[in-house]
């Protein structure tokens, strides 16, 4: 390359190759990371607008509001689906919170809640050395229907939503002979054995900081740790999707959160009763920007923000190399002239 606008040659031929060397991967790095940061301006931060933009577009918050919605947990006691939803358009301030952090609470939320005291809907825990250990809990499975909200005083009008999975206990266990069979499982806790490495008091010490209760074995030399997990909350997703004949179905497609859980867990705490008598129950649409958020890092969501995020990273790594390179150059290029000056 014959260019050399620093008269690189005066140095020799060896020191002139590593200076362009130095000099054009400096001018190389610096506009790939130029490049790659104006594809992330394109590319990152675009989620939260598609996302809201879609739910926009597509009006779903005016078909759920069109809607009535019942559930049933199960098995249970009472004949009918008689539990109903309250369709609404104001979420929690926590949630608010969360949407606003990520740029998405520019749109008017539409779901179901059931909000009444669900004591009588789940087993009572009781988180103690005598109830210790407890195992799983027995799954409740959760049945959801809808109607045109015109008719939502008909009991006929409404038909549960396409695609829910059977119940795991309606064939095997006590099931009330006319509660639906199809619906979603949910354990309200389950249980969790830890192997501690301790001895002697420190085992309890130990456990005791997970919030888990330390059970002596038969030898009263070993033990386990055991934890629990129990529910806070309920939410699925539906889809609306129409047919070549034009009729509207209702389609449930998971759980609102991460890997499509329908339900929150968190840890219990020894001494504690819990009798679950707030679960609030959600039902929402499949591209809420809320549930979009949830499942942010999954494939099943249509997300370029890892791309842009990609990009910037690549821009900072070019960027951090051109310099480098670039005052290699400088550093070297100095020193060969200061040598030569001598």
């Amino acid at each position: 390359m014959d260019w050399d606008p620093f008269n690189f040659k005066k140095f020799g031929d060896s020191a002139s190759k590593i200076l362009r060397g130095l000099f054009f991967a400096s001018l190389i790095f610096g506009g790939l990371s130029i490049l790659f940061f104006f594809i992330s301006l394109f590319t990152g931060g675009s989620t939260s607008i598609s996302t809201v933009s879609t739910w926009k577009d597509n009006d779903i918050e005016k078909f759920l509001s069109t809607m009535s919605m019942k559930m049933k947990i199960m098995p249970s006691q009472g004949h009918g689906v008689q539990e109903t939803m309250n369709w609404t358009n104001i979420e929690s301030q926590s949630i608010k919170d969360i949407l606003k952090k990520n740029n998405l609470d520019k749109y008017t939320p539409s779901y179901h809640l059931y909000s009444k005291d669900t004591a009588m809907k789940f087993a009572t825990f009781i988180f103690t050395d005598e109830m210790v250990p407890a195992g799983d809990s027995q799954e409740k499975c959760v049945y959801f229907e809808l109607a045109p909200s015109s008719d939502r005083k008909n009991p006929l009008a409404y038909k549960p939503l396409e695609d829910m999975p059977e119940c795991s206990r309606s064939k095997n266990g006590w099931w009330n002979f006319h509660d639906p069979k199809i619906g979603i499982d949910l354990p309200t806790w389950f249980q969790n054995e830890l192997t501690l490495d301790c001895t002697g008091k420190s085992c309890i010490e130990k456990c005791t900081k997970k919030n888990g209760l330390w059970i002596l074995k038969a030898d009263n030399v070993h033990g386990i740790c055991y934890t629990y997990d129990i529910i806070t909350q309920i939410c699925i997703t539906v889809e609306i999707t129409t047919d070549t004949f034009g009729n509207i179905h209702w389609v449930y497609t998971g759980g609102c959160y991460a890997n499509n859980n329908p339900g929150v867990y968190i840890p219990a705490k020894p001494g504690n009763i819990y009798r679950f008598n707030n679960i609030p129950i959600y039902v929402r649409a499949r591209n809420d920007p809320y549930v979009q958020l949830q499942h942010k890092n999954e494939k099943i969501v249509v997300n370029d923000q890892s791309s842009g995020n990609f990009m910037r990273t690549m821009s900072i790594l070019f960027f951090i190399i051109a310099l480098g390179t670039g005052i290699g150059c400088a550093v070297y290029y100095k020193r060969k002239r200061l040598k030569q000056r001598l």
